[in-house]
């Protein structure tokens, strides 16, 4: 019996490291204008078969995991201007980037009346 547990618990240990060796790691911090960390933004990466979101945390940081594929990087928060990055290429191994949001135009109020 204890045989049998050694031995699943190596399958698992090795599972799990020949999944994080076939994965990349997007890492990076998201800034305004100025420089600023901005908390919570959506960080999201996908294609037609895999998709990831995560926020930002309290420093403006994320972390995402992704097999190495092609993807769509995007990053939005109310009040900015959606970044996004097509043909974003994963590979195994880390990929750091800061990501700097530009301020969205003022939204213009729209007026409805009844005729």
């Amino acid at each position: 019996m204890r045989a049998a547990k050694i031995i699943l618990l190596v399958v698992v240990v090795c599972s799990s490291l020949s999944f994080a060796q076939q994965t990349g790691r997007i890492t990076g911090i998201v800034v305004d204008p100025n420089g600023s960390r901005v908390v919570g933004a959506t960080v999201r990466i996908e294609n037609a078969d895999f998709k990831q979101t995560k926020r930002s945390d309290s420093e403006g940081r994320f972390e995402l995991q992704a097999p190495p594929e092609t993807y769509e990087l995007t990053v939005e928060q109310s009040g900015f201007k959606k970044f996004r990055l097509r043909d974003f290429r994963v590979e195994t191994g880390t990929r750091e980037f800061n990501i700097k949001l530009q301020v969205a135009p003022p939204q213009t109020p729209m007026k409805i009346t009844d005729h």
